[in-house]
């Protein structure tokens, strides 16, 4: 409502708010939302944020905010301690995550850290080719 506008003037900071105390409270869309509106520079991109709501809502069982976690490590916008290769094992686990609780879309950023052998994982065309078969299998049977 206030984010977009609707029946009211767009007001982000009043949307911020309410998704915030709707986030605290469980509700896995708004930390969605929240993992989304924190990495655009209009909330700040407050990169703490964007991993403890997307957190949230993935220990809630959200594949896709377990995904967006993975593709956040993958792509180097969540710079944690370690090397590269550290971070890109972070990818992994998320994205291996997003699998476990059927977000089908994760297949295909696994299937690209092995196909490129990215952040110093080896690369592996075996792996690559059955991620890449999995998530086409996957995408089929949601259709």
């Amino acid at each position: 409502m206030y984010e977009v506008g609707e029946g009211t003037e767009t007001n982000l900071e009043r949307a911020l708010y309410y998704y915030e105390k709707a986030a605290e409270s469980g509700h896995v869309p708004s930390q969605l939302r929240l993992g989304t509106l924190y990495q655009q520079d209009e909330a700040g991109s407050q990169w703490g944020k964007v991993v403890h709501y997307l957190n949230l809502a993935a220990e809630q069982g959200s594949g896709e905010a377990a995904c967006e976690l993975g593709i956040l490590h993958m792509t180097g916008k969540i710079k944690g301690e370690g090397t590269a290769k550290d971070r890109m094992q972070h990818a992994l686990e998320q994205l291996d995550r997003a699998v476990q609780l059927g977000e089908a879309k994760a297949y295909l950023y696994l299937a690209k850290i092995y196909e490129e052998g990215l952040g110093g994982i080896d690369k592996d065309s075996q792996k690559a080719a059955r991620y890449r078969r999995l998530a086409s299998t996957k995408e089929m049977s949601s259709q």
